[in-house]
């Protein structure tokens, strides 16, 4: 008997389940699964499609916007099943690479087999490495002029390795996000 059946046999007989363990294993069951969000229930086993996770998103938009959900909440939340899905990733990737054929779809998600992450190695080429250290040698130079501007509070000439050089500050610009991060 699998462990579903047996948990569908203990529901729809608890007068016999007589071990407290046992009695002790299903509560514990039941608490789980009320803590665990419905959209983590793997058991479900409904089609994922793009249709549906739009359909939960609005239905999550629609309880911020009537207040129904507090905003810090969810953003906390998000972080957390963020976590949750990497770690549920990590765990079963390899397993389900080898599982995929090469292409298949399973719950409505296509699950593709695909070579990712190509590189080439150049280094054994004089005339590449002539070039890398070309460029690594005009990065660190562009580099070093660009905090002599930044020191530079206004529009005028600096003289810069022995050259007049016309400047003009850097326009500085930032973008304010919320970054999360678990304890």
């Amino acid at each position: 008997m699998s462990e579903q059946e047996h948990l569908e046999w203990c529901e729809a007989n608890p007068e016999a389940i007589n071990d407290m363990e046992e009695q002790q294993r299903w509560a514990e069951y039941e608490q789980d699964m009320e803590e665990t969000p419905k959209l983590m229930q793997i058991s479900e086993r409904q089609p994922i499609t793009k249709d549906r996770v739009l359909s939960d998103l609005a239905k999550a938009q629609r309880w911020l916007d009537d207040g129904m959900l507090n905003p810090l909440d969810l953003v906390a939340y998000s972080k957390y099943l963020e976590e949750i899905a990497k770690g549920l990733n990590d765990m079963a990737n390899d397993m389900a690479l080898d599982l995929v054929s090469s292409k298949e779809t399973h719950l409505g998600v296509v699950l593709e087999k695909r070579e990712t992450g190509v590189r080439y190695d150049f280094s054994g080429s004089p005339k590449w490495e002539e070039l890398k250290e070309a460029e690594k040698e005009a990065a660190n130079e562009r580099k070093r002029f660009e905090q002599v501007v930044k020191a530079y509070d206004g529009i005028g000439s600096v003289t810069y390795d022995d050259e007049v050089c016309d400047i003009v500050p850097p326009v500085k610009t930032s973008t304010t996000k919320l970054v999360r991060t678990l304890k």
